[in-house]
């Protein structure tokens, strides 16, 4: 039994694209990543009008009779801040996914993120869930 997932995650309108009639455009400060997915120097992190995109190389996911049990789970956390123009506000509005799975029957994959604000008194917290089956 061995699953394999390639994920290259892209979180698409996390920021809300500036108006054509702001004063200065939506931009990130203070980038940081680690974790067992995504080594320094193996994320691309970028911000469009289309929105946020993250992408993850050495994001591989694997399980087997001869597979290290770490290798059946990886993590990524992304701290970043999002410096927008005076009177403007960003949401969350969606979350896109793309990448490989080979699974063999019986096999259930999950792939979750949890959007969270640091600071925030309320521990707002946005969570996406996919679970991927073969039957």
């Amino acid at each position: 039994m061995k699953v394999t997932s390639s994920v290259l995650a892209l979180l698409t309108a996390l920021a809300a694209a500036a108006p054509k009639d702001a004063p200065e455009p939506i931009s990130l400060s203070n980038i940081a990543y680690g974790g067992t997915g995504c080594p320094q120097g193996t994320a691309t992190i970028t911000l469009d009008a289309g929105g946020l995109g993250l992408r993850f190389r050495n994001f591989h996911v694997a399980i087997g009779p001869n597979t290290p049990l770490d290798n059946s789970r990886k993590f990524c956390q992304v701290n970043l801040g999002i410096v927008v123009p005076a009177g403007y506000r960003w949401a969350v509005q969606k979350d896109d996914f793309s990448g490989a799975v080979s699974l063999d029957s019986g096999i259930t994959a999950t792939l979750s993120t949890d959007v969270y604000f640091s600071g925030s008194q309320s521990g707002v917290c946005v969570q996406f869930r996919y679970s991927l089956s073969q039957p």
